[in-house]
């Protein structure tokens, strides 16, 4: 995470870590709590129940499915795409797709072989 990014009002505070995975120093963002007395927006319920409702269709969906791995698997997939990027790792959807069609063990450490693998695994 670029700490520059961040201005003087943002809504928490940047606190470094040691990152055990790549054994480096990063930062990481700890948004301030809530007030006690926060009362959730009226104009976000129907946001909220719409929300609601295309979850209640997916679950309908996906229970009647064979396999609901067809419709986790590109979920699971966006969720590592998007995490690996805010670690420094980019792959589109498109190479690591390629990537789970046809695996190649990369001749280096790096390259988009290496990681669209690093995106998978």
């Amino acid at each position: 995470m670029d700490p520059k990014r961040f201005t003087e009002s943002k809504t928490g505070e940047l606190q470094r870590f040691r990152n055990l995975h790549s054994g480096r120093d990063d930062w990481l963002f700890v948004p301030n709590q809530l007030p006690a007395d926060w009362i959730f927006p009226e104009r976000f319920w129907p946001l909220l129940l719409d929300a609601r409702e295309a979850l209640g269709q997916l679950n309908g969906v996906g229970q009647t499915l064979a396999d609901p791995n067809l419709l986790l698997r590109p979920l699971q997939a966006r969720e590592a795409i998007t995490a690996s990027a805010i670690e420094g790792t980019y792959v589109t959807p498109q190479q690591l797709l390629l990537y789970e069609l046809d695996p190649k063990e990369p001749a280096t450490g790096e390259g988009r072989v290496a990681d669209s693998k690093e995106v998978l695994n």
